[in-house]
């Protein structure tokens, strides 16, 4: 049988053992070696399947927006022709004054 001395004895011993392993452990990294040069290029791989294809356009709901732009357009033309001729009519009066 061991005395606990002796046992505290081995421990301390494999405490110290141990605390010179680690202190003897590098944490920063050695210097960086040189690159070594680059292989050749690999062979292009095969083409992937091709994807799914998109929905069809709705082409009534298309024309309908389109048409409802022309007649706004045609809203607006009117609107600054008729702006047009306020300004000149505009122009006018204050020209006489």
């Amino acid at each position: 049988m061991l005395a606990p001395q002796d046992v505290a004895g081995v421990a301390l011993a494999s405490v110290k053992a141990l605390d010179a392993q680690v202190a003897g452990i590098q944490l920063t990294p050695g210097p960086q070696g040189a690159s070594g040069t680059q292989g050749p290029k690999g062979d292009t791989g095969a083409t992937g399947p091709r994807g799914p294809a998109g929905p069809a356009a709705n082409t009534a709901a298309l024309k309908t927006q389109i048409r409802n732009l022309q007649v706004q357009n045609t809203r607006l033309a009117r609107s600054v022709s008729k702006l047009q001729k306020q300004m000149k009519t505009v122009e006018k009066i204050l020209g006489r004054h």
